[in-house]
């Protein structure tokens, strides 16, 4: 949520500031209740991705010797 100069020290710009606030928060109230709970993940005990498998893997330097 952003409020403008405008918004600060005029009384139309408060009343219009607070409900853009109202309206902000009760659209996050909104959609953090139709979220859904998530099992949690056990990283350690999972196979890597593909890419973490790459990521992992030692490069070759392109002169035939191996860096880490």
């Amino acid at each position: 949520m952003y409020a403008a100069t405008d918004d600060f020290g005029a009384q139309r710009g408060a009343a219009e500031l607070g409900i853009r606030i109202t309206k902000a928060a009760s659209d996050s109230a909104r959609r953090l209740q139709a979220c859904r709970r998530r099992a949690r993940r056990d990283v350690f005990t999972e196979e890597p991705t593909e890419m973490e498998r790459l990521l992992a893997s030692p490069r070759s330097s392109g002169d035939g010797t191996v860096e880490d």
